[in-house]
């Protein structure tokens, strides 16, 4: 399923939100970690349609997404890049999706 127009900005917000920190934590990531997280969080690709993209295994796209979003974190500090985003400002964070189960 693609994503709404509505989790296409909030996630293009969030990462104006974090700015230049968020760029360096993104630079710092191996290409194919960097690759995988950016198929699955702005192309908004479930970890199969990564997979076939790429032409790598699933569990390999999974280990790569897990490996990117810990280190982000780490970089990060813990933080979230939407956590500075105003909900009066009628957009909320995508952070809250979930990816779809495969059969």
């Amino acid at each position: 399923m693609a994503p709404s127009v509505e989790d296409l900005v909030a996630d293009r917000v969030s990462a104006a939100a974090a700015g230049p920190a968020l760029a360096a934590a993104l630079a710092g990531l191996g290409g194919g970690d960097r690759d995988v997280l950016l198929l699955v969080a702005i192309a908004g690709l479930d970890n199969q349609e990564v997979a076939l993209s790429l032409g790598i295994p699933y569990c390999t796209v999974r280990s790569q997404l897990s490996r990117a979003r810990q280190r982000l974190r780490e970089s990060l500090g813990g933080t979230n890049p939407a956590d500075g985003i105003d909900p009066a400002d009628g957009i909320s964070p995508a952070a809250g999706r979930k990816e779809q189960p495969h059969g």
